[in-house]
């Protein structure tokens, strides 16, 4: 377990407060939140890295062919039967595996960004 600060509103708010979706006084007060809670300011910092690396890999329209994505479903169901061990995991230890994934995929875009100012 993380000694990580617990945060204060789930990512779907935080999610919302990015893309500017919410109330504007709530927005008002999660905006205050964020001065006191380092946990939510990671969250938040995360969830705008993300949005950056999908807005910025975004360089096609995804396929309307209802075929592809029959394909694409038996294919992702031909590996879970393969392997059904692999995708056991769940409870605790998904949320923390989860987290770890996260955290590292926070951490190659904070040093992608970080690169990118620098150069």
């Amino acid at each position: 377990m993380s000694s990580r600060e617990k945060n204060y509103y789930a990512e779907d708010w935080w999610l919302e407060f990015l893309e500017g979706e919410l109330d504007p006084g709530f927005a008002k007060d999660m905006a205050i939140l964020l001065n006191n809670s380092e946990a939510d300011r990671q969250t938040l910092e995360g969830l705008a890295l993300t949005r950056e690396l999908v807005q910025a890999s975004d360089d096609g329209s995804l396929p309307e062919d209802g075929h592809f994505y029959d394909l694409l479903h038996a294919k992702i169901m031909q590996g879970i039967r393969a392997n059904p061990a692999g995708f056991a995991t769940t409870g605790a230890v998904a949320e923390e595996e989860a987290k770890q994934n996260w955290a590292v995929i926070v951490d190659v875009l904070k040093k992608k960004r970080e690169a990118e100012t620098t150069v």
